[in-house]
């Protein structure tokens, strides 16, 4: 008889404990998920490409290479149009120990660009041809890494 007194007892307090267990995990999971929801939303925006020029992208070395090159250009007076090509074409024509000779170039103009750029008068023609300098520079190079990544 003290077996189903027992027995009763531990099925009324199944009957409260299992509900109210289950409804405070519904209610403790619908708290985080609409939380979650209504907090700082992420608006999605299209980026164009002088949103992301900054940014060094092997994946788009060909389209910030370009950038670099136009932005130089209009600033010194060459022909992007003719320049451009002229380096990818060259790129992809070069063997392994050539890209390695144009890396170690182009590192060397980096270093001689960043000293322009140290000693030039902040906000002075000096300085922002070395800026572009350095763009350019820097991005020849992701070329150049880039076709050695790719053999």
């Amino acid at each position: 008889m003290g077996n189903t007194t027992e027995l009763k007892r531990i099925l009324r307090l199944t009957a409260i404990v299992l509900p109210v267990a289950v409804i405070g995990g519904v209610l403790a999971t619908a708290t985080v998920v609409l939380g979650d929801l209504r907090a700082n939303v992420a608006a999605y925006a299209d980026l164009t490409p002088a949103d992301i020029q900054d940014i060094q992208f092997v994946a788009q070395t060909d389209t910030s290479l370009a950038v670099a090159l136009y932005d130089a250009c209009a600033a010194s007076g060459c022909n992007a149009d003719l320049v451009h090509p002229m380096i990818t074409a060259s790129a992809v024509n070069m063997t392994k120990s050539e890209l390695e000779a144009a890396l170690e170039a182009q590192a060397r103009i980096l270093i001689e660009s960043q000293v322009t750029r140290d000693i030039a008068p902040s906000g002075s023609e000096a300085a922002r041809m070395a800026d572009l300098e350095i763009a350019a520079t820097t991005r020849i190079a992701d070329l150049y890494r880039a076709e050695l990544r790719s053999r």
